[in-house]
């Protein structure tokens, strides 16, 4: 398991008070919608993810405050870059 998605799932079930696991989905989800393979995601393919695609699918589950939420994970990822970089 790529440990990106398991970091940021945990901050998402924090944000969303959604299960860990289905945050972890979601975030499976919006990386699906967006053509990328999730071992060769840069920094700027997750920004844009978590801005576009994840905001999208939030949305879709009726999450309130999708954008702000996104938005939050995208603070953490620019956050945790340098740490990040090396997990990927």
């Amino acid at each position: 398991m790529v440990k990106y998605i398991e970091f940021f799932g945990e901050k998402l079930a924090k944000l969303t008070g959604k299960p860990s696991l289905s945050c972890r989905g979601l975030l499976r989800f919006a990386i699906k919608d967006a053509g990328k393979d999730t071992l060769k995601l840069t920094y700027s393919d997750l920004k844009e993810i978590f801005e576009n695609f994840l905001s999208k699918r939030l949305e879709s589950v009726k999450v309130i405050n999708h954008q702000a939420i996104a938005k939050s994970l995208s603070d953490e990822l620019t956050k945790n870059q340098s740490i990040l970089t090396v997990a990927v």
